[in-house]
């Protein structure tokens, strides 16, 4: 295995900003949920004339329902594949500097797979609340 030529300390560098931010989507996928759900609540809720609404869901609140279902898998994938990626990253650093540069090729291919996303449910959307 050759064109390996890394500079272990910036790489963990850049490891421990990137970090910080793949930490925090979990977070922020949640807060996405919750905006959208009270998004859609403050959108309104249909009527017939004169009535004030049976509490369904209007127009506008539908669509950003179906919006968040719609982009459920694409931020669990996006999240699922920052984290391999860091993780895939910190191992196969590991294993250069440890001289084992064919396991850190074996990592490397391995952390370039596509996570697998298993059968999830955003909160606020699937009839859950965030609350």
């Amino acid at each position: 295995m050759t064109g390996w030529d890394l500079e272990p300390a910036g790489v963990k560098g850049a490891l421990a900003v990137t970090s910080v931010s793949v930490d925090s989507l979990p977070g922020q996928v949640k807060a996405f949920a919750t905006d959208l759900e009270s998004a859609a609540k403050w959108a309104g809720t249909l009527s017939q004339e004169g009535s004030d609404g049976d509490g369904t869901a209007g127009l506008v609140g539908a669509a950003l329902m179906q919006f968040a279902v719609a982009r459920r898998e694409q931020l669990v994938f996006m999240q699922r594949r920052a984290v391999k990626s860091v993780n895939g990253a910190r191992a196969a650093l590991a294993a250069y500097e440890a001289g084992n540069l064919e396991m850190a090729h074996t990592v490397q291919q391995e952390a370039l797979k596509a996570p697998t996303i298993p059968d999830l449910k955003l909160p606020g959307v699937d009839g859950k609340s965030t609350k």
